[in-house]
């Protein structure tokens, strides 16, 4: 990522599996392009990927907390 950074170029950083979610979840919040997220639970497409609804929930809680 320092090198992206540097570089200025948009970038798209996550990690795979179930160690991966909080990567998936946070990486918009740490400078990546986008992230991508299921229609619904149980139609994920790669490992560790979540469902747009869980997304939502947690940029609004996240809004909610500051």
């Amino acid at each position: 990522m320092k090198l992206t950074s540097k570089l200025r170029v948009p970038n798209i950083i996550f990690c795979m599996g179930e160690l991966g979610v909080v990567s998936r979840v946070l990486a918009p919040l740490y400078g990546s392009a986008w992230t991508y997220a299921s229609l619904r639970a149980g139609l994920e497409t790669a490992p560790g990927q979540v469902d747009v609804q869980t997304l939502r929930e947690f940029y609004q809680a996240l809004r909610g907390s500051s």
